[in-house]
């Protein structure tokens, strides 16, 4: 979505006006590029939540460095104070897990600009995973993948990251099935009704509790023909890995589905994840997973029902039936709780 500046845009998000007019802009991007690399640049929203936070692409115009092919990327936020805890996020786990510049990855964190509430960071040219599905290509980025969560998952937490509780994920859960259940078969319901009493009776946290992505799924990935690069750090907190796990793994099979060659299309791309993934952090992420992939499949569901894209009933009835097969599976009692140290 490109814009023009001159229209406020979001009355909560003040800043957003100049952040988006290149020529305001142009010496914050400048000195953010040191030394200066393009005559201007060009902004264009990737991502707005009204009246919380708005992402915005700027490219280079007549760029003279092979290097600022990427652009820029900026996150402002309606708290300056978040913005502040993002950016010395974003330098803190870069320095903790990816700090030696191989395949795995985070942008740099360049700069931040206090009086807009303003993060600028390096833009990444690359392509994120979902194209990477059921091709020949797929087994760097995915394997990769399963690297990058395990480097994010064996660092030192950052002080000040909030505990994400198990506990609470089965409430969310439940309440979902709830918006959703109205909309399902009399059988569908009774079956995953079914399958969340069986689950719930037999919930358990296990491992100890790691820092986690909390969005970690293919659009928050890119590979640039050589590297993965993690992006989104704005949900980080500490809690169990099967989260992390669970939900990459479940968008990858809705991706495959909605995309019509079907759930098992994604299954050799998940299997390369979760190989890497536990060559470095063991088998104890697999005790949750299943109860993980279950709750994000019927989150989806219910995000189907809010929308009401086309074919949002088939979509909420598909998803449900994905999450009921999870909660199914699901039994703590038959997987290790293997963890080797990083």
């Amino acid at each position: 979505m490109a814009t023009s500046p001159g229209t406020m845009l979001d009355p909560a998000l003040p800043a957003l006006e100049r952040a988006l007019d290149s020529v305001a802009m142009q010496e914050i991007l400048d000195r953010a590029t040191h030394p200066r690399s393009a005559r201007g640049h060009h902004a264009t929203i990737l991502s707005h939540k009204v009246g919380q936070r708005c992402t915005i692409r700027y490219t280079p115009v007549g760029d003279s460095s092979a290097e600022s092919r990427g652009g820029l990327i900026g996150k402002l936020y309606r708290s300056r104070r978040r913005a502040r805890r993002m950016y010395d996020r974003q330098i803190e786990l870069g320095a903790l897990a990816f700090s030696d510049a191989g395949r795995t990855r985070l942008p740099a964190a360049l700069s931040f600009i206090e009086e807009l509430g303003l993060v600028l960071q390096s833009g990444i040219d690359g392509i994120d995973l979902r194209d990477f599905i059921e091709t020949d290509a797929s087994v760097a980025p995915f394997e990769l993948a399963g690297t990058w969560l395990a480097r994010l998952h064996g660092c030192d937490p950052p002080e000040g990251l909030r505990f994400v509780p198990t506990g609470g994920r089965l409430a969310r859960l439940e309440g979902w099935f709830d918006e959703i259940r109205s909309h399902l078969s009399a059988e569908d319901e009774r079956g995953l009704a079914r399958a969340l009493d069986a689950a719930s009776s037999r919930m358990a946290s296990v491992g100890s509790p790691v820092v986690i992505h909390k969005d970690f799924y293919y659009a928050n990935l890119l590979w640039d023909g050589a590297a993965i690069w993690g992006l989104d750090l704005d949900e980080v907190g500490v809690g169990d890995a099967a989260l992390d796990v669970g939900h990459f793994l479940a968008h990858l099979e809705r991706h495959a589905w909605r995309t019509g060659r079907g759930v098992s299309a994604a299954h050799e791309s998940s299997r390369r994840f979760l190989m890497t993934y536990e060559e470095i952090m063991g088998q104890g992420a697999r005790t949750l997973t299943p109860f993980y992939k279950a709750y994000t499949f019927v989150k989806l569901a219910a995000t189907e029902v809010v929308r009401r894209r086309e074919d949002w009933r088939t979509a909420t009835r598909q998803l449900a039936e994905f999450g009921r097969r999870e909660l199914e599976t699901y039994d703590p009692a038959q997987t290790s709780d293997s963890r080797p140290s990083m």
